[in-house]
C-alpha cells in the first residue's frame, strides 16, 4: 500500500519496532475527535511507525481529514471497507492498534483515551 506521501508500506515492515495504526472514516464524528489526539499520541513512537488508514466517504474527503486532523502522520486513503481495514478486521471507527515489534497485535482501542500511557508505546 501507498500513503499519501508516496512512502510504501508492507507487512514485513512491521517487525522490529512497536507500531501504531489508526483507522479513521471521514463520516465518524468520534473520528474526527480522536483523529488530533492519535496524532499527538503518535508522537511517542518512533519516525516510520505510524500509520493513519483514512477511509473515504466522498472524493478528496479522505485528503482533507488527512491534512486537518492527523497532520504529521503517514496515510493510507482506501474505499470503505478496504484491504488494510479487511487485513485488520475493523468493525467500527476509530480503531486504534498498538502493535508489538513482531507485528502482533498488543493492544486495540476504539477512543485514544484507552490507548496504552505513552511511556509504554
Amino acid at each position: 500500500m501507498t500513503a499519501e506521501s508516496g512512502r510504501r508500506f508492507q507487512r514485513s515492515g512491521l517487525s522490529g519496532g512497536r507500531n501504531l495504526v489508526g483507522f479513521f472514516s471521514t463520516t465518524c464524528e468520534p473520528c474526527v475527535e480522536n483523529a488530533p489526539r492519535f496524532a499527538e499520541y503518535a508522537r511517542s513512537f518512533a519516525p516510520g511507525r505510524v500509520l493513519a488508514v483514512v477511509q473515504d466517504g466522498a472524493p478528496g474527503a479522505a485528503r482533507a481529514f488527512h491534512e486537518r486532523y492527523l497532520p504529521g502522520v503517514e496515510a493510507v486513503v482506501e474505499k470503505m471497507d478496504g484491504p488494510v481495514a479487511r487485513a485488520f478486521a475493523v468493525e467500527a471507527f476509530p480503531t486504534m492498534y498498538v502493535l508489538d515489534p513482531e507485528g502482533r497485535v498488543e493492544h486495540v482501542a476504539f477512543t485514544t483515551a484507552r490507548l496504552p500511557q505513552p511511556a509504554e508505546a
